[in-house]
């Protein structure tokens, strides 16, 4: 992976664990071809004020 956070391509977001896609300083929010939320990593989940309990497995939409 890129050292830069801003040079981060999705392609290597798709290759990382939970745990350091926890520890990017940018939301993430990985879901299915027909929407339902896959990925939502601990910075999206202070951002939005949703737990990844609320927004897992639920339809993005």
């Amino acid at each position: 992976m890129s050292t830069k956070f801003e040079d981060v391509r999705i392609t290597e977001l798709a290759g990382l664990g939970a745990e350091t896609l926890d520890a990017l300083p940018f939301g993430v929010i990985g879901f299915t071809p027909d929407a339902m939320v896959t990925v939502y990593n601990a910075t999206e989940s202070r951002n939005a004020g949703l737990s990844p309990q609320r927004v897992m497995g639920k339809h993005f939409f």
